[in-house]
């Protein structure tokens, strides 16, 4: 089974990493509850601390019910920082 999928940030190594079975697209907008997977690969990070939250809530909701958000930053301490 197929899963459509997108991410933003480093594209390269979200494909890399996610392989197996997924079809990456780069709908333009992103539509709403479409996505099996959702990769936000080194991307974050460079986000302002106040936008952290909204930014991870929109993309999750990219994602459809059952569908993950996967979120990949260069630190953990920077992520526990930012989100908390």
């Amino acid at each position: 089974m197929t899963r459509l999928a997108i991410a933003e940030g480093d594209i390269e190594l979200a494909k890399e990493r996610y392989s197996g079975g997924v079809e990456w697209r780069d709908d333009n907008p992103p539509v709403v509850g479409k996505y099996d997977l959702v990769v936000l690969c080194n991307w974050l990070q460079q986000a302002e601390q106040p936008q952290v939250l909204k930014l991870l809530r929109y993309y999750a909701s990219l994602a459809k019910d059952g569908g993950q958000l996967v979120v990949i930053v260069p630190s953990l301490d920077w992520a526990a920082n930012e989100v908390a």
